[in-house]
């Protein structure tokens, strides 16, 4: 009603008020109160005008309002259902693999239903679980996956030092084409059989805490996280592994949305920044001493090192990592021995054959594990290291892991 008068008056009054004045131009000169009168007509006009142009704006911006927030519902709903989708197609998943079981000798129809009728409650469980309750399982299978892959590679470079020992024992090129042929086949079925078990025991238990955290983090928040793991998206949705230290990827994946969905108090992020600071300073002093060991056993020196001092710097470095508060996946990386340990290096100083491999292994893990604490008190804070990085180190992005 208020906007129809209103409409009515602006329209309406000008017109009137020419007509008026029309009518009474001669007689408004000769008196002073019509004069001031047709001056306050004009006035209230003006006003009307006025309220009613603001009037009009405020519907217009109201209007505007209601429909950008119901594009944002319809968006957010979108995204729900696409995540829901997700998540939907992860419980098909898990139980497209307990059915896969039937064929399995001693698994019987009453078996795969109770194990089916289980599975049911424990997605109920966990749909109402919170938080806390969600974050401890992840992080838990992240931690299983990571020490999964630590025996693998620990036995990988056990076996690859074995190996080398037998390469440098073959005097023929028929010895020497047999053992290569024969390590490959090995190398091809090991990493075969490794995949089928990391698939079979993490894969689909992976991508069923995936997609429950996912559907506990806003959809825009959600997608960036996806969207920035693209490797292990593809590797969970296509249930192959792909890439360079997928394992690893994954585990870190698992941690990543736990952490959104669990994030640390400012007191614990601030504690674990300064953890990492100062194991990370330490850390630099340890690898500059095994810099210095490695130059006495240039070609040139006049003092190489002998065993035991080399050793007793492993062991001091071993120690150290081992009795930070660090996790604990990063603390057995650290200790494992790589497979150039056993290989002679030349030309080096006398008796340093057999120990600059090991001074180069140790003193690169101990730089990757400085470069790898001092990325993520950046990551932490939201801004740039300004320490260079260390020498031998690589970059830290792409790296899953410091050791992988």
């Amino acid at each position: 009603m208020l906007d129809q008068g209103l409409e009515w008056a602006v329209s309406a009054l000008p017109t009137l008020f020419a007509v008026a004045l029309a009518l009474i131009t001669n007689e408004i000169r000769k008196d002073k109160r019509r004069f001031w009168a047709v001056w306050a007509f004009g006035v209230i006009i003006s006003v009307l005008t006025a309220v009613y142009i603001h009037h009009s704006d405020q519907i217009h911006n109201e209007e505007l309002r209601k429909s950008e927030q119901k594009q944002d519902d319809l968006r957010g709903k979108l995204d729900q259902s696409l995540l829901q989708q997700q998540y939907t197609k992860g419980q098909l998943d898990s139980l497209a693999l307990m059915v896969g079981r039937v064929g399995q000798p001693g698994l019987q129809g009453t078996e795969l239903a109770a194990a089916i009728k289980q599975m049911s409650a424990q997605n109920k469980a966990d749909l109402e679980a919170s938080n806390s309750d969600l974050c401890k399982p992840a992080r838990q299978e992240a931690q299983e996956i990571r020490t999964f892959q630590q025996k693998y590679d620990a036995d990988e470079r056990a076996l690859m030092d074995q190996e080398w020992t037998q390469a440098a024992s073959t005097t023929t090129d028929q010895q020497r084409k047999d053992f290569f042929e024969a390590r490959a086949r090995r190398l091809l079925e090991s990493m075969q059989t490794h995949e089928n078990e990391f698939r079979s025991r993490y894969v689909a238990r992976a991508k069923y805490l995936r997609d429950l955290l996912i559907n506990r983090i806003p959809p825009k928040t959600a997608e960036l996280l996806i969207q920035s793991n693209s490797q292990s998206e593809s590797s969970l949705n296509s249930g192959m592994l792909s890439g360079a230290s997928i394992e690893y990827v994954l585990a870190n994946y698992l941690d990543e949305l736990a952490n959104t969905v669990c994030p640390e108090t400012p007191g614990e992020k601030k504690a674990r920044q300064k953890l990492y600071h100062t194991i990370a300073t330490d850390l630099h002093d340890l690898g500059t001493q095994g810099e210095k060991l490695h130059e006495r056993c240039g070609p040139n020196s006049s003092s190489p090192p002998p065993a035991p001092e080399v050793m007793t710097w492993i062991d001091k470095a071993n120690r150290y990592v081992r009795s930070t508060q660090l996790q604990e996946y990063l603390k057995n990386e650290f200790e494992s021995e790589g497979p150039t340990w056993n290989i002679p290096y030349r030309p080096v100083a006398p008796g340093c054959e057999f120990l600059t491999g090991k001074i180069i292994t140790k003193t690169s893990e101990i730089r990757v594990l400085e470069n790898y604490l001092e990325s993520q008190q950046a990551k932490m804070s939201q801004t740039k290291s300004t320490r260079p990085l260390a020498r031998g180190a690589p970059p830290s992005q792409g790296n899953p892991t410091p050791f992988s």
